[in-house]
């Protein structure tokens, strides 16, 4: 009977209960894993992603006018954009169990071991892109203790912002709302080729699909918005709920003023350091401050929209200090122009209130977030009793590590988690690692309800 439970039998069952899992991580683009070399060495590796480059033309003029290029020479400011995709996480769930387990049918033995395991590394990791989208979170953080890389400290961790925020923490999620975020992408240059994808937290998929279930829908498609709360596709952005929903909580800081010198008038840059009058209160990281007075301009055309420039703080800060470090960068010349004006002395207004705090669904397209989750070491199978690389061809670049072996002693210890002292049994370990980068943030919008 152990015989049915094989390498290949058990990395089947692990891939089809891991994709039965898996919301969020199998909308993003993890095409970046070949990037790294395989084995340990990837760990705390980066790789730069190219971001697309934006260009000024020049109406009846045949002269060569280099500061309009999205990029010239590396002596230019005009620097080709780039961000770095570092892996800079890895996380081990162990597993031991008796001699007896192995006589189980694959089926018993999935339901008891396999299935929660897998269960718990695609939450997990729905959970880590959830919030590197609301609370800026990198690789490695003091929130997710026990997932450091040894020797890799915060600063070579991945810096992300994303997003720009609408509704409200405490009001139902609408159509409206929803269709404002598309609008947001839109108006942001986010392509519109069915790859945008939205995240809805239970609570979000209840408001919505209440709201929208009669309207204009067939009969089958209503009754299972009634009977599951199903939402398909709506508006053009394809939907799922998941219980792996990051919570924001507003800092207290209620204004920024950025002072002389922030604003760029050439060239790109991911994020802006922005002297501030010192402030009075505690920002956390992932908080969103807006203008009143300065507005985001289309991309491509550099022409004005009437979407409110709103700028992430990718850091937390506690009272006193004298500068922040805002995304995007505000840039009010060039190819890479994206604000009306300058917001050097302008007031920044925190959006939602001090303190405030909620879920944040999420809609976004697939190339906005990057992934890469390269091989681990493989030892040989004749020095373990099963070895394998477990890999996920709809999440093209995941990748597993699963090792078991017999434990002649039985582990015990203080932390429990063996067979025991009593008797001889099996460990094993699924291992991961990987790295999150949001590339595109403006192709990111977070909903609050």
């Amino acid at each position: 009977m152990a015989g049915l439970i094989t390498s290949a039998v058990l990395s089947k069952d692990t891939l089809i209960n891991f994709q039965n899992n898996i919301v969020t991580g199998k909308h993003i683009d993890w095409s970046y894993s070949d990037k790294f070399k395989s084995g340990d060495d990837a760990i705390g590796n980066s790789y730069a992603i190219r971001k697309t480059i934006q260009v000024v033309g020049n109406f009846n003029n045949m002269a060569w006018t280099g500061a309009t290029a999205g990029t010239t020479s590396p002596s230019s400011s005009n620097i080709e954009p780039k961000v770095a995709l570092t892996v800079d996480s890895t996380f081990t769930v162990p597993m031991s169990f008796s001699e007896g387990d192995l006589s189980l049918k694959i089926g018993r033995f999935s339901e008891r071991y396999i299935q929660p395991t897998t269960r718990y590394i695609a939450n997990v990791l729905d959970q880590r892109i959830a919030e590197a989208i609301s609370n800026c979170a990198g690789g490695v953080t003091s929130s997710n203790a026990g997932l450091e890389v040894p020797g890799l400290v915060s600063s070579g961790a991945n810096l992300n912002s994303a997003g720009y925020v609408v509704g409200a923490f405490g009001t139902a999620l609408t159509p409206t709302t929803v269709q404002t975020a598309k609008k947001v992408l839109f108006d942001r240059g986010c392509p519109q080729d069915n790859e945008i994808y939205g995240v809805l937290s239970s609570q979000a998929q209840l408001e919505l699909s209440i709201a929208q279930s009669s309207l204009f829908n067939p009969l089958l498609v209503t009754d299972e918005m009634y009977r599951k709360g199903i939402i398909a596709n709506y508006g053009g952005i394809k939907y799922s709920a998941s219980q792996n929903v990051a919570t924001h909580t507003n800092g207290a800081q209620l204004t920024l003023v950025p002072a002389a010198a922030t604003t760029l008038t050439s060239g790109w840059a991911e994020t802006v350091t922005a002297t501030v009058t010192a402030t009075t209160q505690a920002i956390r990281a992932g908080d969103v401050f807006e203008s009143s007075t300065v507005f985001f301009v289309n991309p491509i055309t550099k022409q004005p929209t009437n979407l409110k420039a709103q700028f992430t703080v990718v850091q937390a800060y506690n009272s006193g200090v004298t500068s922040v470090v805002l995304s995007p960068a505000p840039i009010s010349a060039g190819p890479y122009k994206n604000i009306t004006a300058t917001i050097d002395s302008t007031t920044l207004s925190l959006v939602g209130a001090a303190n405030a705090s909620g879920q944040e669904s999420f809609i976004f397209h697939k190339k906005a977030i990057a992934a890469a989750s390269p091989e681990f070491y493989l030892p040989k199978k004749s020095s373990v009793d099963m070895a394998e690389i477990i890999k996920d061809e709809e999440m093209e670049g995941f990748t597993l590590r699963f090792i078991r072996d017999f434990d002649s002693v039985g582990y015990s210890g203080a932390f429990g988690g063996g067979v025991g002292t009593g008797g001889s049994g099996m460990i094993a370990r699924y291992d991961n690692m990987h790295g999150i980068k949001i590339v595109f943030p403006e192709f990111v919008c977070r909903l609050r309800n």
